[in-house]
């Protein structure tokens, strides 16, 4: 690679926000949702910890990413004794490098990840509240 080259801007992949995810295909990832729920979480919703990463895991086996707002796979952590939050989602199928990146460039319009949780008074668990709607 020429050193003039590094430099050269990329062109941003088109992001499609065009396409749906079917009934048939949410209804299977919060089936297998609430599988983890029960068979993981103590009494049913409770985990010592917020079970992200597993939920994304599920997510992808069914061929959908939790993307962040630059359409790159979403990674970060969640604070606070109680929140709720909305992940996007994509088709897996869709990645595309940019860079160093890989965007997802067909983002489903109608479906998300809902995630809600609340420390518990103890203070040793969350309850968790999740599904793709």
């Amino acid at each position: 690679m020429k050193f003039r080259d590094y430099f050269q801007e990329q062109t941003f992949p088109k992001v499609s926000l065009k396409a749906t995810l079917n009934a048939s295909a949410k209804r299977k990832i919060n089936n297998d949702i609430h599988k983890f729920l029960k068979k993981e979480g103590e009494q049913g919703l409770y985990f010592k910890e917020i079970p992200l990463g597993d939920l994304m895991e599920i997510c992808e086996n069914h061929g959908v990413v939790v993307i962040a707002e630059d359409y790159t796979r979403w990674s970060g952590f969640l604070t606070g004794a109680d929140g709720h939050v909305y992940f996007d989602l994509a088709d897996k199928n869709s990645a595309t490098e940019y860079g160093r990146a890989v965007v997802y460039t067909s983002v489903f319009k109608n479906a998300r990840l809902s995630l809600m949780w609340h420390k518990m008074p103890s203070g040793r668990t969350y309850e968790i509240t999740t599904y793709v709607g």
